[in-house]
């Protein structure tokens, strides 16, 4: 076994979380943050050699957060520390922070006007030739973290400036 690659999980509701912590928000943080356990076996599993690769896919929302995906959020960051954490222990750890994908992925659930809405808030959408590409070049670098998305950073800062300051 050479590399591991480990998803971020997926959203499983568009609503703002209740005040006090949902079993539904349990279910989303708990898969990430139990891989540290299943790494470590995983780690022990390959022998002396260690992974050339290990790569978790995770979401911009860990760097950007979302108030209505608090717990998806706070799960993708767990998932980003925990590439940091095997960097510093001398293993391999990439964590991705990935954007919206063009025409597939589990943004697109939530249906046929969520195109324009993220558009309107500064984000553009990843091509698959382009992102495959982009994949390959980060996993030489040495990086324990990098984010891929594209933005059109000055109108994100004015929409979400109303948001951060009313």
């Amino acid at each position: 076994l050479a590399a591991s690659f480990v998803p971020a999980g997926s959203a499983t509701a568009r609503q703002a979380p209740p005040a006090a912590p949902s079993p539904a928000q349990g279910t989303a943080f708990a898969p990430p943050a139990s891989y540290s356990p299943l790494v470590n076996a995983v780690d022990a599993a390959v022998g002396p050699k260690p992974l050339e690769q290990f790569v978790l896919f995770t979401s911009i929302y860990g760097l950007l957060g979302n108030p209505q995906l608090s717990h998806y959020a706070a799960a993708n960051s767990f998932q980003d520390g925990l590439a940091f954490s095997r960097r510093q222990e001398g293993l391999a750890g990439l964590a991705l922070s990935w954007g919206t994908w063009a025409g597939a992925g589990m943004a697109h659930r939530f249906g046929s006007g969520f195109e324009a809405y993220w558009r309107s808030q500064g984000m553009g959408f990843i091509d698959l030739d382009e992102g495959m590409a982009t994949l390959i070049a980060l996993l030489t670098t040495g990086k324990a973290h990098a984010a891929v998305l594209p933005a059109d950073w000055a109108k994100y800062a004015k929409v979400h400036s109303k948001v951060l300051h009313p």
